[in-house]
């Protein structure tokens, strides 16, 4: 038995928009094949809690923050003792601004 998974808010918003933006600009077939890839590499954290890298950019954080690299998304989460929490998700062709500030929102 694997490991509890919770997303955040801010988790579940970037997952719409994700969605959203490549129904809009693709199909809708590919923003869902886009999330089940997401959602199958997120459920293997269930089994291998430290699959992902640390950043050693974001270490100040006061938990431990890992990423999962997926297509073009950087999924990152942390590994607690109630279980893993998915806290952003976030395209790697934005600006990095966009992830610093979510970054700095994370609670």
């Amino acid at each position: 038995m694997g490991i509890a998974l919770k997303w955040s808010d801010q988790a579940k918003r970037d997952l719409k928009l994700v969605f959203d933006y490549y129904k809009s600009n693709a199909n809708i077939k590919v923003a869902q094949n886009i999330i089940l890839s997401i959602f199958d590499n997120i459920e293997k954290l269930k089994n291998y809690p430290n699959l992902g890298k640390a950043d050693l950019n974001i270490i100040y954080r006061s938990f431990d923050l890992k990423y999962l690299i997926i297509n073009n998304h950087k999924i990152f989460y942390s590994n607690t003792q109630k279980g893993i929490i998915i806290h952003l998700i976030f395209d790697t062709r934005q600006n990095p601004e966009i992830l610093l500030d979510k970054l700095r929102n994370l609670k």
